[in-house]
């Protein structure tokens, strides 16, 4: 809460919705007015993209099929280092061991507004990171194969 001679500014609720954060404030004046104001979500939250080669745990199914991953991850953190521990543990939770960390970058809602198949589902990623935290896109690859299979 804002204290202002004028008046008071009081954050009192949000709603996240296709990229947009609608934060409604309450401007008190003398006779009380309620106004909702509409921001990208990356003016409040940073995303982080961040590019993992991984190879899979024993005991993960896709280790007969695949011998490692390019795993492509946005995550919704304060900071870098946070957002790569996000990233690193979520990876593990799927079952993969991260053997390099290949690119870390701020992504913003802009990068991905393209035309193309690519450019839609990296642009889903980046919603659902916004939205629940994290997201994710795993690209595996074969023992001395050049062609990558996504799994999600």
């Amino acid at each position: 809460m804002v204290l202002n001679t004028n008046f008071l500014i009081q954050l009192s609720g949000s709603l996240v919705q296709e990229g947009i954060v609608m934060i409604f404030v309450e401007f008190v004046f003398k006779y009380g007015i309620r106004r909702a104001i509409e921001l990208p979500l990356e003016v409040i939250m940073t995303i982080y993209f961040i590019q993992f080669e991984a190879i899979p745990h024993i005991d993960n199914p896709e280790s007969e099929e695949c011998a490692g991953a390019f795993v492509n991850c946005w995550v919704n953190s304060k900071n870098i280092k946070l957002a790569l521990n996000t990233a690193k543990n979520y990876v593990v939770n799927q079952g993969w061991e991260v053997i390099s960390i290949e690119e870390q970058s701020i992504a913003s809602r802009d990068m991905y507004l393209g035309d193309t198949e690519e450019d839609k589902e990296l642009l889903e990623c980046f919603d659902e990171a916004l939205r629940e935290g994290i997201s994710a896109i795993f690209y595996t690859y074969e023992e001395d194969e050049d062609d990558l299979d996504i799994i999600h």
